[in-house]
């Protein structure tokens, strides 16, 4: 055992002697401290700035009649995602959301048919 702490504080001297070797140790001491500060500040809240990913919607939907009274879903979808603040909701037209997300200015884009009440209804 007193051959090993000899060992250990002889290499505490050599290390001491050298500046630039004490620099590199106390660097490379504080290296897990930093990538670990990273890790926990980039994942600390993943959802807290969603508003800034960029979603296109577009409402092809031109209502229809269901149980006799006249219903637009896509109207009402449209209005529940303007109140809604969690993503970027860009609301467009059909053609410029599938360009946007070919180009990359959108995230995705979410594109309601013409028949989205025809489709609920067999659901």
């Amino acid at each position: 055992m007193r051959n090993i702490q000899e060992i250990f504080i002889d290499d505490l001297k050599s290390i001491y002697k050298n500046f630039f070797v004490c620099i590199v140790v106390v660097f490379l001491m504080f290296i897990p401290s930093i990538y670990a500060w990273f890790n926990i500040v980039a994942s600390w809240d993943p959802y807290a700035n969603t508003e800034g990913i960029l979603v296109g919607v577009a409402n092809n939907d031109k209502g229809a009649e269901l149980n006799g009274k006249a219903v637009n879903i896509g109207k009402e979808v449209m209005e529940g995602l303007k109140d809604n603040k969690d993503l970027g909701w860009r609301f467009t037209s059909e053609k410029e959301a599938i360009e946007k997300v070919e180009k990359g200015d959108y995230y995705a884009s979410i594109i309601i048919p013409r028949t989205f009440p025809n489709i609920l209804r067999r659901s």
